[in-house]
């Protein structure tokens, strides 16, 4: 580790554990000009079809919550999308992507979704965005949980603004704004690693989520405890491409970031997480190698390939 890194926070003496499985919950095709700076250029034909990885996280007294909800299945893509987004889901080759959605993932794992107790979208990435909300309807049960600075997005959302691109919650879903100046009922940690500021969601250092500006208002990642030393950080929409953070060599675009210049600064914050922090695992939302890497829910959760990807990590430093 870099001599100016500030360590992550340590395990407890009788450290919680979480349980994180990664979800497939559909796909889209990506223009490299939307991923890479320097693909610009490039017209909207040339780029790679991507996955879309979600995350069921149980911890073993709060119960189950998930890291974004993935897209909309094929049939809804009509009714289920606002208007304003019809030119995106063009360029984007979504329609047909989805034919089972995150909530047909969990019942065949044998999730029921009125299980879930929060949903924690990343926009806080889990965000607003078309391909991270889903649809919540199915979670009656759960609390969504939103960045601070991503309020702004639903307070003017479709179908009250007609124009808008982003989505109303249900009225009958409490949210959670989440400000990290002033965190009320969660524990502040700054720094949390190369970030500014994250909260300990439960309480007992097994779940941070980390403050990561930039790709929209609100933007967030989550630090996931799954093994003694050991985390599993869902990076979200940082970047779309793991070349942008290992080895980092190519810059994020400027098309696909309400704040280019904050976004390129968190990317170098996950650069450095990678890097500098060994025992932390880096995955974004739209990585086409972890898809191939990765065990997928129903079977293994993560602890296990987390473990080894460490330990691999640890003898290159």
């Amino acid at each position: 580790m870099a001599a100016t890194s500030t360590p992550l926070p340590p395990d407890t003496e009788n450290q919680t554990y979480l349980t994180v499985h990664a979800l497939l919950a559909g796909g889209l095709w990506l223009p490299y000009r939307e991923v890479f700076q320097d693909s610009l250029h490039e017209p909207p034909e040339v780029g790679s079809d991507i996955p879309f990885i979600a995350f069921l996280i149980t911890h073993p007294t709060h119960g189950r919550a998930l890291f974004d909800l993935g897209m909309r299945k094929a049939k809804q893509h009509a009714k289920g999308w606002p208007p304003a987004l019809k030119e995106t889901l063009d360029e984007f080759r979504v329609y047909g992507r989805c034919e089972e959605d995150i909530v047909d993932a969990l019942r065949k794992g044998g999730v029921d979704p009125a299980e879930i107790t929060k949903i924690i979208y990343r926009c806080v990435d889990t965000h607003l965005h078309w391909d991270h909300v889903g649809d919540p309807l199915p979670f009656t049960n759960a609390e969504i949980i939103l960045g601070s600075d991503g309020k702004v997005l639903l307070d003017d959302a479709w179908p009250s603004n007609p124009n808008s691109p982003f989505m109303a919650l249900p009225a009958n879903m409490h949210a959670d704004f989440i400000d990290f100046a002033e965190p009320k009922k969660y524990k502040r940690v700054a720094p949390w690693g190369p970030y500014e500021r994250a909260v300990d969601l439960f309480g007992d250092g097994s779940l941070y989520l980390v403050d990561s500006p930039g790709h929209v208002p609100g933007h967030l990642a989550a630090a996931t405890r799954v093994a003694p030393d050991s985390f599993v950080f869902l990076a979200g929409d940082t970047c779309h491409n793991r070349l942008c953070y290992a080895p980092g060599g190519r810059l994020v675009s400027e098309l696909n970031h309400a704040d280019i210049e904050t976004a390129r600064k968190t990317a170098k914050r996950l650069v450095e997480l990678d890097v500098c922090y060994p025992n932390a695992v880096v995955v974004i939302t739209h990585d086409s190698l972890r898809k191939e890497e990765m065990p997928f829910f129903p079977d293994s959760d993560l602890r296990g390939w987390a473990e080894n990807e460490i330990e691999k990590r640890r003898r290159r430093a």
